[in-house]
């Protein structure tokens, strides 16, 4: 079995409304900042998943030029597939190591998008995202980045925490899912007649697992690497 997280639980991707290049450049210039052409353009996503967010952006963009990049071999073998499916010669799917991938990419790109990465991966692989946006992203062009932020995700946090310590002692990420899920469920029912409100937030956080779909569940929370930053 991969040693990969997201070849033993695919993540379960969806499009990102937000990081339609119209959203990004109109965002930019009413903030003061560069805004590329949409006559043509490239568009470079790291971390792409399984393409649910480039495939509708490529298909009604034909003049523009995208690139995914993934470091799961099952998302890419997911995504390669449906842009077969879909017979669009404007986009490509490269599974690479964030690490490697600057040494494999091609050109400059008007738009790179970073979406769900950066806080979940370890500080070299971070640092290797920085140098590959600085060498990568042309000179007018936009880096759309997210991440976990403080003081909201110190309540997360804590329950991230509760999670590991109570499955640490199972071998496999599904056996932690299974744990994890049990876990916080107990928790939930014991804190839902709770009127103190930060006992009402502690239940609202565990019941949030519950209530949320595996990938998440496995990628937010039982993930090795989750770092949460002062905006």
């Amino acid at each position: 079995m991969s040693s990969n997280p997201y070849d033993q639980i695919p993540y379960r991707c969806q499009p990102i409304e937000w990081t339609a290049p119209e959203r990004l450049a109109i965002n930019s210039l009413l903030h003061g900042g560069p805004a590329p052409t949409l006559a043509r353009y490239r568009v470079l996503e790291l971390g792409c998943g399984d393409g649910a967010n480039l495939l509708p952006l490529a298909y009604y963009r034909p003049q523009a030029e995208w690139v995914g990049v993934d470091g799961s071999a099952r998302h890419i073998e997911q995504a390669r597939s449906r842009l077969a499916q879909l017979q669009l010669d404007n986009l490509e799917f490269l599974q690479l190591d964030f690490r490697q991938a600057n040494a494999q990419l091609m050109g400059k790109f008007d738009f790179i998008i970073v979406h769900g990465v950066f806080s979940w991966v370890a500080d070299g692989v971070r640092d290797a995202l920085f140098q590959l946006c600085s060498d990568r992203l042309s000179s007018k062009g936009i880096l759309y980045l997210n991440y976990n932020t403080k003081p909201g995700w110190n309540i997360r946090g804590m329950v991230r925490d509760y999670l590991l310590a109570h499955t640490q002692s199972q071998s496999t990420l599904a056996d932690k899912l299974t744990a994890a899920r049990a876990a916080a469920a107990k928790m939930a029912r014991s804190l839902a007649d709770e009127t103190h409100p930060f006992s009402q937030l502690l239940g609202n956080e565990f019941q949030f697992v519950c209530d949320n779909h595996d990938s998440y569940i496995a990628h937010e929370f039982l993930t090795e690497h989750n770092t949460a930053y002062w905006r």
